[in-house]
């Protein structure tokens, strides 16, 4: 095994049976999918037939001990049928994959950056959740999704990913200190870094902080010669025009969510999270 974070589930919490109070919307966790380093020397059938029988027996136990649970795959994760083989709904999702070395931004983020730059902006890889955490919440909101969660549980959350040693974020602030924009980045490999989450304060209109963001972030990946940045999804209508201008190519992966209870075990989770 190169690397054992390669072949982890990137965290997520699902809905335990028995504590169901305590769960994240799936649009905060992609991707939670398993990953498969291929061993050298094995035959194509035997190396399919034992991711099959890994992705049965995960899916298997996590049936039998949670409620509810989803998986948002990995874009290469692209056979699914042991998904659909034991009766979860599997649906197809979209993002975005930039090449770092190649992308050409949008000229009009390209603008925005150098004159956040000129009016005295600045740009912070520095760990400070709250600072995310504060500017999700309005995300949410404007985007009106429904969660679940405390904030406490979102600070644990994330410094979880922190000490786990796959998160970092990128921050940009106005002369006076307010925070514009902050992203969210996981990477379990030097090659590749997810786009986990982004967040922004539009009531500063046009001003321009989340098109620094991303320029300097991606001056950063160049830097550390990152081959693919996944921006984590293209399905939002209110994000996908600005990801749209970032130098991606539109990518298709897929969500598998288990949901065939008995109306009775329905109306039971029901009265249990009410």
């Amino acid at each position: 095994m190169e690397d054992e974070k390669e072949v982890a589930l990137l965290p997520v919490y699902f809905k335990k049976k028995g504590e169901l109070k305590f769960s994240f919307h799936p649009s905060i966790t992609p991707y939670n999918s398993p990953q498969f380093i291929r061993p050298e020397k094995i035959a194509d059938a035997r190396w399919e037939k034992n991711k099959f029988y890994i992705l049965e027996t995960l899916e298997e136990f996590v049936k039998s001990n949670y409620v509810y649970p989803y998986f948002f795959l990995d874009v290469n994760l692209v056979d699914v049928r042991p998904f659909t083989w034991n009766s979860w709904q599997v649906n197809p999702a979209f993002t975005f994959l930039v090449v770092p070395s190649e992308a050409k931004l949008d000229s009009d983020i390209s603008r925005r950056s150098r004159n956040c730059l000129k009016d005295g902006y600045k740009v912070s890889f520095d760990w400070n959740p709250q600072v995310f955490i504060d500017l999700f919440g309005m995300t949410m909101e404007r985007q009106k999704i429904e969660v679940s969660y405390k904030k406490s549980e979102m600070l644990k959350f994330l410094n979880d990913l922190k000490d786990s040693g796959i998160a970092w974020m990128c921050s940009t602030f106005d002369s006076n200190g307010n925070a514009h924009a902050c992203w969210v980045q996981l990477q379990s490999r030097d090659s590749v870094v997810y786009n986990w989450n982004s967040a922004t304060n539009l009531s500063f209109e046009n001003s321009g902080g989340t098109s620094l963001l991303v320029d300097q972030l991606l001056n950063k990946l160049i830097a550390e010669k990152v081959l693919v940045w996944d921006l984590c999804g293209a399905d939002n209508q209110s994000v996908v025009g600005f990801k749209s201008k970032l130098g991606g190519v539109l990518k298709s992966y897929f969500k598998a969510a288990f949901n065939r209870y008995s109306i009775k075990k329905k109306i039971y989770f029901r009265w249990m999270n009410r």
